[in-house]
């Protein structure tokens, strides 16, 4: 392989990870948001099971802000040298 083709291949890795990242955020958020409306239809007062599905909410917001902030960390690769 060429310098340009191992580059090429080593960002094409980096879009990967980005896609997978961004897939998995957006399924966190779809499950979320389903959270929210359980809770948001649910009647009466908050029940045990509510309470329960509230602190599986909060955990998994806690979950999207890290994948969130770790796609900071995904760095595209450095290009060759001329």
């Amino acid at each position: 392989m060429t310098a340009i083709s191992d580059y090429a291949a080593k960002v094409n890795a980096s879009y990967a990870q980005l896609a997978t990242s961004l897939t998995d955020i957006k399924t966190e958020i779809s499950s979320l948001n389903d959270k929210i409306n359980q809770l948001q239809n649910s009647p009466g007062p908050i029940s045990a099971a509510d309470q329960a599905t509230l602190d599986a909410a909060q955990v998994q917001v806690n979950t999207l802000v890290q994948s969130a902030q770790a796609l900071d960390t995904i760095q595209p690769p450095t290009p060759p040298a001329s």
